[in-house]
């Protein structure tokens, strides 16, 4: 099997985080194994959010995904944001946002598409990259009146969030009190950041929950819930096995039901058997061991990102 170890790539950029420690890797796709297939000029992009219960985590550690997405044809971003104790929520999702502000200015020079970024997080990752949309839209979606009233306050307000063509959400998180829950029924909310990177109160936990927050708005009269319609992402693929012990599988299913309201163009949920909470990052990354979901990811993110991958030999 060809690894690409010394693939193209920008290595260690700064993105305008409030850390200056905080860096991105950029993986520049080789298109001239597909020249039939892949315009050389510009490819979608694909921004990963690692998880790691919000306090762990660093890009070079999936520097192997972003290979096998590297040669599936996608211009890759994978930055480094600040993780607990030395930052909660807003912070991360900053980051998040000047990373998708960056990759908007930028990726053309590294042959990425600045209309067609994609966000593809895992765990922790896929709860982030869900929140700074949703925050965002819902925000947008206020009336003045509703703005005032509002606890939810827009992050980096200076910076305009970059529309996000599609996000590819991987055994996330979405609803923090149910997780809560759940963590405490497995003896491990004191060991994970997660209370106290969401604030501690059911209030913070409510305003850090995609799934309550586009509930709450579509039953607030001060969203107009047509907009908010408009500017969510039209494209979605939601992933989660049912042998995921870590974030139980009710967390996406209950996340599709309510997105399943807002007639989101392209909505997709895929349930895996026999899939554990690993499983969707370990089966897109680079490995001399064959994993058994490898080919059915690669299938899933090929159609949805509506590539012919058919054309390409396997991995």
């Amino acid at each position: 099997m060809f690894i690409p170890l010394f693939a193209e790539y920008g290595e260690d950029i700064y993105y305008g985080s409030g850390t200056n420690c905080n860096r991105l890797d950029v993986y520049i796709p080789d298109t001239s194994k597909y020249p039939q297939i892949f315009d050389a000029a510009f490819h979608p992009v694909i921004v990963f959010v690692y998880g790691g219960s919000w306090g762990s985590g660093d890009k070079i550690w999936y520097s192997l995904l972003a290979l096998r997405l590297r040669q599936m044809g996608y211009v890759v971003v994978v930055p480094n944001y600040t993780l607990y104790p030395k930052a909660k929520v807003d912070v991360m999702l900053s980051d998040i946002k000047r990373t998708l502000v960056w990759t908007k200015r930028f990726i053309n020079k590294f042959g990425g598409d600045p209309n067609k970024i994609y966000i593809m997080g895992h765990s922790a990752g896929a709860h982030l990259a869900s929140l700074i949309t949703i925050r965002d839209s819902i925000i947008k979606s206020q009336t003045m009146e509703g703005r005032v009233s509002s606890n939810l306050n827009d992050i980096d307000p200076e910076l305009e969030l970059p529309k996000v063509t599609g996000l590819i959400l991987l055994s996330g998180v979405y609803d923090i009190g149910r997780h809560y829950l759940w963590e405490t029924k497995r003896g491990v909310e004191e060991i994970s950041p997660m209370s106290r990177v969401m604030g501690d109160t059911p209030e913070t936990f409510e305003m850090n929950s995609p799934t309550l927050l586009l509930q709450s708005a579509m039953k607030d009269r001060e969203v107009d819930i047509n907009k908010l319609k408009k500017l969510i992402p039209q494209k979605m693929l939601l992933i989660h096995g049912d042998m995921d012990e870590t974030v139980p599988i009710d967390s996406t299913l209950r996340f599709n039901m309510v997105l399943s309201d807002l007639n989101i163009e392209d909505l997709r949920l895929r349930v895996v058997n026999g899939m554990d909470h690993t499983d969707p990052v370990v089966g897109l990354m680079y490995s001399p061991f064959r994993n058994r979901f490898t080919p059915l990811l690669i299938s899933e993110l090929g159609n949805f990102m509506l590539q012919d991958d058919h054309e390409l030999e396997e991995y």
